[in-house]
């Protein structure tokens, strides 16, 4: 019901359709006219060329407006006190509120890669659609996002400003592209939260070390700030 008033879904669905349009005109404007790319299969260029711009910079402006707006009710109507007084334990609160943050990631990614296939079959792409990748891409980059969204979820808890937390968020969202252009084939960047997504729907494939090394990563987060967030939620003053 909280989420149905939120004017923040206008801001997602641009955040999602501007790397779909720069994938396609990427692909199909210079690729395919001065380039003749030699791969297997055409959709594995073009999604590529989506993910790299959407994974790096908008994929986790995203996590961040959601982590925002679960947190933003509560600080906004101080329901914080409120939900100290029911009978719910604060470990429930906080999973109820990771939940809905894994859901509606998992629902950003689903819409990305619907557009992303809509926009093939638009330019006409011959080839065979990766269902199997693409599925390995929507869960591996929704568990980096998530990874992600438990340490924001904290930030905002701590930080009484969500504006402040946000653009945060933003500028560190851009040295994910250069870390990651500049080390594709190592796990290094693995270690900068606001890459994981991007990381997870990517270099994961490269080899079982790079997957092994991004689960752990992706785990030690979410142990952290689950921890530390279920002990903040035991304070008052937050609100």
């Amino acid at each position: 019901m909280k989420l149905r008033r939120s004017k923040g879904w206008i801001t997602l669905i641009v955040l999602i359709v501007l790397p779909v349009v720069y994938g396609i005109f990427i692909y199909n404007i210079i690729i395919s006219s001065q380039y003749e790319p030699d791969v297997e299969n055409g959709w594995f260029m073009y999604i590529m060329m989506t993910q790299l711009f959407y994974g790096s910079i908008f994929y986790p402006i995203i996590v961040s407006v959601i982590a925002g707006t679960l947190i933003s009710f509560e600080k906004q109507a101080n329901n914080w006190l409120l939900m100290f007084i029911a009978p719910v334990h604060h470990h429930i609160m906080y999973f109820s509120k990771l939940a809905w943050l894994a859901l509606l990631s998992l629902l950003v990614q689903l819409t990305m890669m619907l557009m992303i296939v809509i926009g093939g079959v638009i330019m006409k792409i011959s080839d065979p659609i990766p269902l199997g990748e693409m599925a390995l891409m929507i869960g591996f980059g929704t568990l980096g996002a998530v990874s992600l969204g438990v340490l924001l979820l904290y930030a905002y808890l701590q930080i009484k400003s969500n504006r402040h937390v946000l653009i945060l968020s933003i500028l560190l969202s851009f040295p994910a592209f250069i870390a990651f252009s500049n080390e594709m084939n190592s796990w290094l960047p693995a270690l900068y939260p606001w890459i994981l997504p991007l990381f997870g729907m990517t270099t994961v494939f490269f080899s079982k070390a790079n997957l092994l090394i991004f689960a752990l990563i992706c785990c030690l987060l979410l142990m952290v700030f689950s921890f530390l967030t279920i002990r903040s939620l035991k304070r008052p003053r937050l609100g």
